[in-house]
């Protein structure tokens, strides 16, 4: 009884002072790290480094609301940040070993039904290449142990987003480099092909951020 009290005492001042935040992920723009609809918490009272997830408050493009956001951090201030063919180099590091990572794949119809049943997604997130291809999304680690790492897709288009927030005619696989600001970060969603992050609207200010989740991979 005096445990559970205890807890539920932890848990009202937590909440009250934002050193205990709770969150649910609404998008896949994490996975395959942090699922859509899974649950965390996050706190204020720690300090975040390199490759953690942050909270941060940011004006949604489509709501004009100030929105809680989920990314991983990749670059802080004074780092290099560079996206090669997808890959993802910090000051000149090849950085994607270090957590789960997911791209579109190129696969024909036909082959869908080979795959796990636990890796073919929702038919809303198919795309359609062909009338005999579909795109997919993939964790890398995945796909290259199971012989489809050359099926990885690269998109070449330009963003008028990323030409607006950076004056360069960059991609989500072929972006920078870029060197991280003092006091600013940049986030990336694990979900590389799905995710509305940094490469689109630019860093993210220290003051900006409101906790660091409790959840590391």
């Amino acid at each position: 009884m005096v445990i559970g009290i205890l807890l539920v005492s932890i848990w009202v001042v937590g909440r009250l002072t934002g050193a205990l935040q709770f969150y649910r992920i609404p998008t896949p723009a994490n996975e395959p790290t942090i699922k859509e609809g899974s649950q965390f918490f996050a706190s204020s009272l720690v300090k975040p480094s390199r490759f953690d997830f942050i909270c941060f408050k940011k004006t949604s493009v489509y709501t004009g609301k100030m929105e809680t956001i989920v990314f991983r951090i990749c670059g802080i201030g004074g780092d290099t940040v560079e996206i090669k063919n997808g890959d993802l180099y910090v000051n000149t590091v090849y950085a994607d070993s270090n957590f789960r990572v997911q791209h579109y794949y190129r696969l024909a119809r036909v082959d869908l039904n080979k795959l796990p049943a636990d890796k073919i997604p929702l038919t809303e997130l198919l795309m359609p290449v062909s009338s005999d291809s579909v795109l997919i999304p993939l964790e890398n680690k995945w796909a290259a142990d199971n012989g489809f790492k050359e099926a990885r897709h690269i998109m070449f288009d330009s963003s008028v987003e990323m030409t607006a927030a950076f004056s360069q005619p960059w991609t989500v696989d072929n972006f920078g480099p870029v060197k991280v600001p003092a006091n600013q970060f940049f986030v990336l969603g694990d979900n590389r092909h799905n995710a509305y992050d940094s490469r689109f609207w630019g860093f993210v200010s220290r003051d900006s951020i409101i906790a660091a989740v409790l959840w590391k991979h």
